[in-house]
């Protein structure tokens, strides 16, 4: 099955790559997406596998605000949006809720997430910022005897840091928007 990639470069040595099962003229708001960051060192983190529409919506909504400035993190997140999801997913913590809801006020920054990595976006200062952030990985499932690399969260948070924290530069995010807004133009 022929496979075309979209490229969403973030710097000389790291981008997004968007990878569809066809030619994206024929996109469908059914069909699946995987989307990887990749560093030119041929590292790769798989953040996104299923619905185009389920990634392309929100990261149409999350961009136009952080272009604007207008992306930023709850006044309650005083830690890092991914140990405080962590946090948030053990049932360590109670945090603040978006008002009206049982979602976490941190939510809306949440871009992507797939299992053992969940992918921020979030205006800092005047600064976008891509964060990727891993996630325990036995919050949604139970350990099973065969799991040899199986560790409790509690040995698991104490080294917990996020995989990358990157600035993205305004015209990048705005080109970003451009062809995520052209690939939905075509699901249309």
């Amino acid at each position: 099955m022929k496979t075309q990639n979209i490229i969403l470069i973030i710097d000389d040595s790291q981008f997004l790559s968007m990878v569809i099962p066809f030619e994206y003229e024929r996109l469908h708001v059914c069909d699946e997406i995987k989307i990887f960051f990749e560093t030119s060192d041929n590292i790769q983190y798989l953040l996104f596998d299923d619905s185009i529409s389920f990634a392309l919506e929100p990261f149409k909504v999350l961009l136009t605000e952080a272009i604007d400035n207008a992306c930023k993190l709850h006044d309650s997140i005083k830690e890092n949006i991914g140990f405080l999801w962590n946090q948030e997913l053990s049932g360590r913590v109670s945090l603040p809720l978006k008002s009206g809801t049982n979602f976490w006020v941190g939510e809306h920054n949440l871009l992507w997430e797939k299992r053992g990595l969940s992918t921020w976006l979030y205006n800092r200062d005047n600064d976008i910022v891509l964060e990727i952030a891993p996630v325990y990985k036995w919050h949604y499932i139970e350990p099973k005897k065969s799991d040899t690399d199986y560790i409790t969260y509690d040995e698991w948070i104490k080294n917990y840091k996020p995989l990358k924290i990157i600035k993205i530069d305004k015209r990048v995010a705005e080109e970003w928007l451009k062809k995520t807004e052209e690939l939905l133009a075509i699901m249309d």
